[in-house]
């Protein structure tokens, strides 16, 4: 259950408020009274005081806020509202909004001053209203701040940094914090934000509104025009999937075509700016790479670890008779790229433990890892040696048995002759490689690697290369982890089939993405390798 920092009725007085003294300008331009639309009135009547809002376009929610704040600063006496917009253009068209609802009020004249800041006071109750821009906020932050709208805050510079800082100055009592935007890629820190808020217990509100249940998104058309859309139903933009899944009338149909062709047919734009579920909402405007993954939510079955934050694990796991690999990603940890650990059941085909942290030296990393690999019933260990992973490499053959880790010929470094080195070309295998197994069926579980599968993309470079990478602003440490646990995987099982253990069989070796170039027919220590692909009985 959700805190309240404000009213029970807080919501149903300021609907009142607003259709009585506010007008907004509608599209002919001509000053209208504030009617709420139905997007305003949910979030309204759930408003908590701590509110998080992963929207479609276009539904009104900033000027919701500045209707509401501008009432509050009528009201309470010393109040302190400020608003953050992600550019200039923004802040200017908010704080016009905020003059109309002045300049346009219907009741006794309201005195105020303005500066040249984009700041009222209002000299009855001593309240402020500001407006600004994200990454110029010095203002907004020196002293207390009693209403504060984060619009758009997943475009903003360094939203992290910058609302921890106008966090401080929020008190707990009587205040209202709201985070509102589009969606803008997977495994951002808005897109955390909404993750964590979508959980019960969770301080925030999470409000999600789609494009589907805002009655304005929709055209009007006559019967016939009706049954014409439904007869030509465009598969390639999954007209037969969405209507199927979210029984879209043929209104909303039409009104989902002309946007689309607005944007040049651009259909991962349009997810975007306008989803219909929250998954869609951060989904990259590039298509994955990563074109078909089995998930599961497993609920309550996944959860932290009591001896470290950091770790998640399905709870059914380990057991004692099955097999499992771990494929670690290393990095600097201090708090840019993130250290992950993958952890995979050969027998159930699935992700059972992750862990992530961008703070973890790489040589605590190795004590980390081993840990993980003796849970799991002494499983076999895949690290990328690049960079930071050499320090981990070095401090892990000190920790872990040297014949549980994975090594390669092909693709170890011949400095630890363990790991994984990855280079571009061995990159595009181990990634290729992965996309065919997860499209196979093997499940993943959690909403953080999903998140940047989901974000990962290949970027043409010429006219005959590309590049695989991660989507501008975010990350793919969970994607090389996996991809590491999943070449450990492939080589594991191709062991286990060559000492008849029943669990796979080798099949075709020349099949795509073949992992003729990832492993040599014989490996160091004690686990020979068949090479090719495998699959399971």
């Amino acid at each position: 259950m959700n805190n309240r920092w404000l009213p029970e009725d807080y919501g149903e007085t300021h609907t009142e408020a607003i259709e009585k003294f506010l007008k907004v300008s509608n599209k002919a331009g001509k000053s209208v009274s504030f009617i709420p639309n139905d997007s305003q009135r949910r979030v309204l009547a759930r408003l908590s005081g701590r509110d998080i809002i992963p929207k479609a376009r276009q539904q009104g929610i900033s000027t919701l806020f500045l209707a509401c704040f501008f009432l509050d600063c009528l009201v309470y006496e010393n109040l302190r509202c400020v608003v953050i917009a992600h550019d200039a253009d923004s802040t200017e068209r908010l704080f016009q909004r905020v003059r109309f609802f002045l300049d346009n009020f219907i009741g006794d004249e309201i005195e105020t001053i303005s500066s040249t800041k984009r700041e009222i006071r209002f000299v009855a109750t001593n309240a402020t209203f500001y407006v600004e821009t994200a990454g110029n906020t010095k203002s907004g932050r020196s002293g207390t701040i009693n209403r504060l709208l984060c619009s758009e805050v997943a475009y903003w510079p360094d939203p992290k940094a910058m609302t921890a800082g106008l966090l401080q100055s929020v008190p707990a009592e009587n205040s209202l914090v709201v985070f509102e935007s589009t969606g803008n890629g997977a495994q951002t820190w808005y897109h955390r934000r909404c993750i964590t808020a979508a959980n019960p217990t969770s301080q925030y509100t999470l409000h999600f509104l789609n494009w589907k249940d805002f009655s304005e998104y929709t055209l009007k058309l006559s019967e016939a025009e009706e049954e014409s859309v439904y007869e030509t139903l465009d598969p390639s933009m999954e007209e037969p999937e969405v209507l199927a899944e979210h029984s879209l009338s043929a209104g909303q149909l039409a009104w989902r075509r002309e946007k689309i062709d607005e944007m040049d047919g651009d259909l991962g734009l349009f997810r975007q700016e306008y989803p219909l579920t929250l998954e869609e909402c951060f989904r990259s405007r590039g298509q994955s790479f990563f074109h078909r993954v089995f998930y599961e939510d497993i609920g309550e079955h996944w959860q932290s670890h009591s001896e470290s934050w950091n770790f998640f694990r399905d709870d059914r796991h380990p057991i004692p008779s099955c097999h499992y690999v771990l494929g670690a990603d290393v990095s600097g940890g201090v708090g840019g790229d993130y250290s992950v650990v993958e952890i995979l059941c050969l027998e159930d085909q699935r992700q059972v433990g992750e862990y992530v942290d961008n703070n973890i030296s790489p040589d605590a990393f190795a004590d980390i890892i081993a840990w993980l690999g003796k849970m799991y019933n002494d499983a076999w260990v895949n690290v990328e040696t690049n960079n930071h992973g050499g320090v981990t490499i070095t401090e892990l053959l000190n920790k872990y048995p040297r014949n549980l880790m994975f090594g390669s010929d092909t693709l170890s470094s011949a400095v630890y002759g363990v790991g994984t080195q990855t280079t571009r070309s061995s990159k595009l295998s181990i990634i290729g490689l992965l996309r065919k197994n997860l499209a196979e069926g093997f499940v993943i579980v959690s909403d953080y690697l999903r998140g940047e599968l989901s974000s990962f993309v290949e970027v043409p470079i010429s006219d005959i290369n590309s590049r695989l990478q991660a989507s501008s602003g975010t990350h793919d440490d969970s994607v090389m982890a996996l991809g590491m646990a999943n070449v450990a995987r492939v080589n594991y099982e191709a062991y286990l089939a060559y000492q008849g253990k029943g669990l796979v069989k080798v099949v075709n070796p020349e099949a795509d993405f073949t992992m003729k170039t990832i492993l040599h027919t014989k490996r160091r220590g004690d686990y020979p390798c068949t090479a090719g692909l495998v699959e399971y009985n």
